[in-house]
């Protein structure tokens, strides 16, 4: 049986063990798109009732809710079209304890057991993990049936796992550490399972070793069609391997 080397012919009526999320940040030589910042200030604490303050709070707590609705229902493209898609800033706390900033884009992966990313999303660098799983795992859902869905800390929240399982899929998602350091374990079998997870990992480092450069030079969409070719030819050089290599094991 021929197996084709197009992402979307080769998943097709597949069955995959382990769906592996994960983003991986990528820097650019471009200006980032500056926040901007609401200059009236705002008062901590309950808001006063019939206030400004309080029908603010509400619109955007109604906003917030419309969002997170139209991620699990609405047209995937259409949510994906309300995250920031242009350069931006990110910061991460290092293993030192001090803040780490970086500028540039962010690539958001769901790959199978081969490192084979099934569906993926390109979005800046401010835009956090969590808001891109559910988008992730409805594109990838419409390509193959996966059986479990591994996800580090950053995406610990109970939407996205309570939605992985109306996807007939079981989470394995590991937990964040509170403010005080202290991190809930998870059970062995799915400390287990959370092994196979690496394999995002070795793709995103496969992503930029092999097909882009240690820093974007090009700007805007040229960024983001740059980094669209390579996750593109990042999967078809990862299933013609598999394809490969399945072939020689029927030979032998």
């Amino acid at each position: 049986m021929h197996l084709s080397t197009r992402p979307k012919e080769y998943f097709e009526n597949k069955l995959i063990c382990n769906l592996s999320i994960d983003s991986t940040p990528i820097d650019a030589r471009e200006t980032p798109v500056k926040k901007v910042k609401d200059k009236a200030k705002k008062k901590r604490g309950r808001k006063a009732k019939g206030s400004i303050e309080e029908a603010s709070y509400i619109a955007k707590q109604e906003e917030d809710e419309k969002i997170n609705k139209m991620a699990k229902t609405g047209e995937v493209k259409q949510y994906l079209s309300t995250l920031e898609n242009r350069c931006s800033i990110t910061g991460k706390m290092n293993s030192k304890g001090y803040m780490q900033w970086r500028i540039g884009y962010k690539v958001h992966l769901a790959v199978d057991d081969f490192g084979i990313p099934i569906s993926y999303f390109v979005s800046g660098a401010c835009v956090h993990d969590s808001k891109v799983a559910i988008p992730l795992l409805r594109m990838a859902k419409e390509k193959a049936q996966f059986l479990y869905a591994l996800m580090d800390g950053g995406y610990s929240c109970n939407d996205i796992s309570e939605f992985t399982k109306t996807l007939d899929a079981v989470p394995v998602i590991d937990y964040k550490a509170d403010r005080n350091g202290v991190k809930v374990e998870m059970d062995p079998a799915k400390k287990n399972r959370y092994k196979a997870r690496t394999t995002v990992e070795r793709t995103n480092s496969e992503l930029k070793d092999c097909f882009l450069a240690p820093k974007l030079y090009s700007r805007g969409e040229k960024s983001i069609f740059d980094l669209k070719l390579a996750v593109l030819l990042l999967t078809i050089k990862k299933i013609k391997h598999v394809i490969q290599l399945s072939s020689k094991q029927k030979v032998a």
